[in-house]
């Protein structure tokens, strides 16, 4: 909010109040009056706006950017693979750079949650869905990249001091991140794999291939 003395005289101000639970369905206006002693003090009103009772179905595809993202924090009649890619494929319509579109995007992987069959469900249809895949796709990379670079660099500086043993350790657990993430499980031999390689830089040319593949066959360990 603009301290006073930066805003010009006599404008109004609109509170708006998010609720993430309880309340009333959609935006409600409400007032609040501060007693000290039997006497009024100060009243102001506001919009209330809570999340938990509204209707993601009614708010998804408003052309508000942040519309999307709001419901998956919402109730709905959907199953959570279905409200999971309306949601997304609302963000990937909106106008908005790619900054903000993945911080709605990871909202939504926060808020809708789900198990391993659902999971697999939302793969299965992503695939077919050109437009969630792609931005899908770009997330989980930039997410994952981030994920992996760091630990990657923190753990070897943290843990090991340098020492060889810890990067490589820290290696290994930012390519098993990954692939966790792309593949969603990762077999006992490429695990055993792995274990294996003692050199950096091979560990890090797998990191590398891990960022981009979509399946075991596709990666090399052995090169």
């Amino acid at each position: 909010m603009l301290p006073p003395e930066v805003l010009p005289p006599e404008v109004p101000v609109l509170m708006i109040v998010v609720f993430l639970r309880g309340g009333q369905e959609g935006l409600a206006l409400r007032e609040y009056v501060d007693l000290a002693e039997g006497i009024e003090v100060c009243r102001f009103r506001y919009v209330a706006f809570c999340l938990g009772q509204s209707r993601a179905e009614q708010f998804v595809e408003l052309p508000q950017p942040l519309a999307p993202g709001l419901a998956a924090l919402m109730k709905s009649d959907w199953d959570p693979v279905a409200k999971k890619l309306r949601c997304l494929r609302a963000i990937s319509r909106t106008r908005i750079d790619d900054a903000r579109r993945f911080l709605l995007a990871t909202i939504v992987d926060l808020y809708v949650e789900l198990d391993e069959a659902q999971r697999k469900r939302f793969a299965a249809k992503t695939r077919k869905d050109e437009e969630v895949r792609k931005m899908v796709i770009t997330w989980e990379e930039t997410l994952a990249e981030r994920e992996a670079r760091g630990e990657a660099r923190g753990e070897a500086r943290g843990e090991a001091r340098g020492e060889a043993r810890g990067r490589l350790r820290a290696m290994r657990d930012s390519i098993l991140r990954v692939l966790q993430r792309r593949l969603r499980s990762v077999p006992t031999s490429i695990r055993e794999e792995l274990d294996a390689v003692q050199d950096s830089e091979r560990l890090e040319a797998i990191l590398d291939q891990a960022l981009t593949v979509s399946s075991v066959d596709e990666l090399r360990l052995d090169d």
